[in-house]
């Protein structure tokens, strides 16, 4: 896959995101898109509208499954973790997306 990290860094890494791609039809909506995040990091996802925010939210939370590449959370492969929008829901996972306006 894409990414590469040095062996200390791969290893305390909580998520790895490696070279996850995800098609609808014709049109690509994710393309080897990789990094990792170590544990206590806060990152945010931001871009424009279609760049694809939504659909690797989807993607992590295992409510869909990539096409290429792969995800690993707290050392566990989530292709063995899929369950689906309900299970990412029963499970405590939330996303806010698409917020219009900050109170």
């Amino acid at each position: 896959m894409g990414f590469s990290r040095g062996a200390n860094d791969m290893s305390e890494s909580l998520l790895i995101i490696d070279g996850v791609s995800r098609h609808f039809g014709g049109v690509t909506a994710l393309s080897e898109v990789s990094f990792a995040v170590a544990a206590g990091e806060v990152h945010a996802l931001i871009g424009p509208n279609g760049a694809g925010k939504t659909t690797l939210i989807h993607q992590l939370s295992g409510a869909q499954r990539p096409d290429a590449g792969r995800i690993v959370f707290a050392g566990e492969h989530t292709a063995r973790l899929a369950r689906g929008m309900e299970g990412a829901m029963e499970s405590g996972e939330r996303a806010a997306l698409q917020l219009m306006e900050l109170i």
